[in-house]
């Protein structure tokens, strides 16, 4: 079985991240509003830097853990 690009990107920032929780529905929509117009999804998702993308939406949908993630991600 192949995951949705979106779902597999979810399960990327998770393992990245995980003390920060964005569910998969606010991550896909996040994520999907990233690629342009005429673009097929498969192949411009996994083209993104999920990861950080992942910590992004963290942050704007309020996760008391993301400034921790800012924090470690400077520190790098």
């Amino acid at each position: 079985m192949t995951l949705d690009p979106a779902h597999a990107a979810h399960l990327a920032g998770r393992a990245r991240w995980p003390g920060i929780d964005v569910d998969l529905p606010t991550f896909s929509a996040f994520v999907h509003a990233r690629v342009e117009a005429g673009q097929d999804p498969a192949d411009a998702i996994p083209a993104l830097s999920i990861t950080d993308l992942y910590l992004v939406c963290g942050c704007l949908a309020g996760s008391a853990d993301v400034l921790n993630g800012f924090t470690r991600a400077a520190d790098r």
